[in-house]
């Protein structure tokens, strides 16, 4: 009879998470705010102007999102999706600059900008845990480095990047996300040469999200490697 009672309640509770469970896929957009750690010494030249500074964290805005173009589709491609991300920093720089030979200290700023987009796979372990894989495009680049009247434009990189990592709903809305991914263009050269070298381009990402409503969540965030990323935000699922 206990036995029975017992089976009974665990059957329930199934029934009921299987009712009030979101699915996980592929279709939101993000939009955060928080703090970009370049965590980095810039070294730039250009003949006989130079700098050579650390720099400092400062604000960032990024976006991201995702789309399942063929989802409600048959066949092994219904959970391919679309990615596509993009951020913008603004960092203090703290250091030296060398203008027509003569040297001072000096402190300035400089913009960080970079995107992604790419293709994904999320296969489903269970119900509420899928796991996911991505290819993507990377493009990184400094922009308006000023610190003491020496000014640099156009210091980039891109490359391939790759992904992987997993989502888990362990209630009805909260959700956790863990990630891992390489990226390409992890060294910024300029005519000066290499100088943001984030070592082997390697980040590891973590998430949490309460969906608030149907098709809102609020999250926070961090990406954690030479460079680091905080912040908080909110998601749209549609």
């Amino acid at each position: 009879m206990r036995l029975a009672q017992g089976l009974t309640f665990v059957l329930a509770l199934t029934a009921s998470a299987s009712l009030y469970a979101r699915d996980i896929d592929f279709n939101y957009i993000d939009v955060n705010v928080g703090i970009f750690d370049l965590d980095s010494d810039e070294s730039l030249s250009d003949g006989a102007d130079s700098i050579s500074a650390e720099t400092d964290t400062d604000t960032s805005f990024y976006a991201s999102g995702a789309w399942q173009p063929y989802q409600g589709s048959v066949g092994w491609f219904t959970r391919m999706h679309v990615f596509a991300a993009a951020g913008i920093a603004k960092n203090d720089l703290d250091g030296s600059a060398t203008l027509g030979g003569i040297t001072s200290n000096a402190s300035g700023d400089l913009e960080v900008i970079q995107a992604r987009f790419g293709v994904g796979y999320h296969q489903p372990l269970m119900e509420n845990l899928n796991i996911y894989g991505r290819v993507t495009y990377d493009y990184i680049e400094l922009k308006d480095v000023d610190l003491g009247g020496v000014s640099f434009d156009d210091v980039d990189e891109s490359g391939i990047g790759v992904e992987t990592g997993a989502r888990w709903l362990f209630a009805d809305r909260f959700e956790l996300q863990a990630y891992v991914r390489w990226s390409d263009a992890a060294t910024l050269s300029g005519d000066g040469g290499d100088e943001l070298n984030t070592d082997d381009g390697t980040f590891g990402g973590v998430a949490g999200r309460w969906y608030f409503a149907d098709h809102w969540a609020l999250q926070v965030n961090g990406e954690f490697g030479e460079t680091a990323l905080y912040g908080a935000g909110v998601r749209f699922t549609f």
